[in-house]
């Protein structure tokens, strides 16, 4: 894309008169709505929605969480049978008794490794719709790019055929004012030799005063279809060295017969873009409703729990379980 691109300007710089054709065109407006700030942010936003839906995909899986607890206190916790009393274990010891030491209920240095493991049930109807809402979202916004680009390629095809529609027209006006004006010539004779009147001659004048005007207004409607061409593609509208060049495919295929309103409608909705993130955007809807409705059901969970204790006597070293929370 860069190498046409160089080649364009290099033969715009280089050459006294350029045709310009509808390929290059398009290709040229493309890359500089491709390059601008306002589509590259366009872009990111379209990555940024694809990624927020990959992220809400990713939910529906279960969640595994580590959690390693590690903790010192000031002393060993005991407890002393002989006096029924409960703190820290050099305390009770130096209180005596009846000589049995104190039982350590917890360790001065304890540590606690817990792996749980959590997966939605019922959450995953919300959470299913949620996703397909987000990734509707993401193609609405990218079929919006698409959209955007067609809508250019449309507006320079229809400049192209708007220009030499309207120099077809200049040149049949042209003809026609040129033989206007012989029968001009001849009807002034006439009219002097008394064949026919001065209103037979004022009727020939003012067909030829017609035909100037249709080549004057072809001709305008030619220089502005041409200078929304260039404008629209970001050259000089004062440039003249820039000539269109016939977009001859397109003139055969304006030629063409209208296909019945079927086959067109579903030509339309193939080829156009806007259609397509319309239907998009209305199918985000409906998934971020029904993602709504699911949200009032109660969140069913399947749980899973590992834990591996030390320093605390009275509970398990190593414990699981598995089970259902309702919420």
């Amino acid at each position: 894309m860069r190498r046409l691109i160089f080649v364009l300007l290099l033969s715009l710089v280089s050459s006294s008169a350029y045709a310009l054709t509808v390929g290059d065109a398009i290709n040229y407006a493309l890359s500089k709505v491709h390059g601008n700030v306002h589509t590259r942010a366009q872009q990111e936003q379209v990555d940024a929605a694809r990624d927020d839906a990959r992220s809400a995909r990713s939910r529906m899986l279960f969640s595994l969480h580590l959690t390693d607890q590690y903790q010192y206190y000031n002393c060993p916790f005991a407890v002393s049978f002989a006096t029924f009393q409960a703190g820290c274990q050099d305390d009770l010891a130096a209180m005596g008794g009846s000589g049995q030491s104190p039982f350590v209920l917890r360790n001065q240095n304890t540590n606690t490794f817990v792996v749980s493991l959590d997966q939605p049930l019922l959450g995953l109807l919300r959470l299913s719709e949620d996703y397909a809402a987000r990734r509707r979202t993401a193609d609405s916004l990218a079929e919006g790019l698409t959209a955007d680009d067609a809508k250019l390629v449309e507006t320079i095809r229809n400049g192209f055929l708007r220009y030499f529609e309207a120099v077809a027209a200049e040149g049949v006006a042209k003809e026609s004012e040129a033989e206007l004006t012989e029968q001009v010539h001849v009807a002034e004779a006439r009219e002097q030799n008394g064949v026919i009147t001065d209103a037979d001659r004022l009727r020939v004048q003012v067909a030829l005063a017609n035909a100037h005007q249709q080549r004057v207004a072809a001709h305008a409607e030619a220089e502005i279809a041409r200078a929304s061409v260039l404008d629209t593609i970001g050259m000089s509208i004062g440039d003249d060295s820039i000539q269109l060049e016939e977009p001859t495919q397109l003139l055969a295929d304006a030629a063409q017969p209208m296909p019945d309103r079927a086959a067109a409608a579903r030509d339309a909705e193939n080829r156009r873009p806007e259609i397509r993130q319309a239907q998009l955007a209305y199918d985000s809807a409906v998934a971020v409703r029904r993602s709504q409705l699911f949200a009032m059901l109660p969140e069913v969970d399947f749980q899973a729990d590992y834990t591996h204790v030390n320093g605390q006597i009275f509970l398990p070293e190593d414990s699981w379980y598995a089970g259902v929370s309702v919420e």
